[in-house]
């Protein structure tokens, strides 16, 4: 889960975990296009060239940021755990399909750039204190669920975005980007509502 301002020109990242017998390639961009594709998979294939003792799984979060570090700790704690290749590439990836990531965003100018919302609705939304609310959707993309009249309201959508998809304890990772507040009210929420039953990052 996430509670902060992703920019929707998000670049690939490889992350290698190099343990004895396990490598993870994850992409935490926008669908997969071809050029991606062979990135990934020709990281890997180099990986395993170098190290013919080891497995590698090239798996695409469809997010970024924090949903995305969540998939590689756990594939960490997956791997520490001693569970085989097989074993923890069943369970990743079983994970990555439960795992979700939400965002507010205060301005609309990424939207914009990308011709996502035309430039008067990005410059009407930050006049009018109109907030977005979204989810990283199932193609990889940033998806708009919810308009929010200011900040209050936003976090509002983001804990009910939170419940609704199945959320009652756990781990949870916030990022901010320059409103350490707003995080610090969504972080109270979940406080409060499971008290013995979170963990938050």
């Amino acid at each position: 889960f996430q509670s902060s301002s992703p920019s929707s020109n998000r670049s690939p990242l490889t992350v290698f975990i190099p343990y004895s017998s396990f490598c993870l390639s994850v992409n935490t961009g926008s669908v997969l296009q071809e050029v991606s594709r062979s990135f990934f998979f020709g990281s890997a294939e180099e990986y395993l060239s170098e190290h013919p003792d080891r497995k590698a799984l090239v798996l695409d979060a469809l997010s970024t940021g924090p949903e995305s570090e969540l998939i590689v700790e756990k594939c960490r704690e997956l791997t520490e755990s001693g569970l085989g290749f097989e074993a923890v590439k069943e369970k990743i990836i079983m994970y990555s399909r439960h795992t979700h990531l939400f965002f507010s965003l205060e301005s609309l100018s990424n939207f914009a750039k990308n011709g996502r919302v035309s430039p008067a609705l990005a410059v009407a939304a930050s006049f009018f204190g109109i907030r977005i609310v979204g989810k990283a959707s199932d193609k990889g993309e940033l998806e708009p669920l919810h308009k929010c009249r200011g900040e209050k309201r936003a976090i509002g959508q983001l804990w009910e975005c939170m419940l609704k998809s199945g959320y009652s304890g756990g781990k949870v990772r916030i990022r901010h980007s320059g409103n350490p507040n707003a995080a610090d009210i969504l972080e109270q929420q979940i406080k409060n509502s499971f008290p013995h039953n979170y963990q938050l990052f």
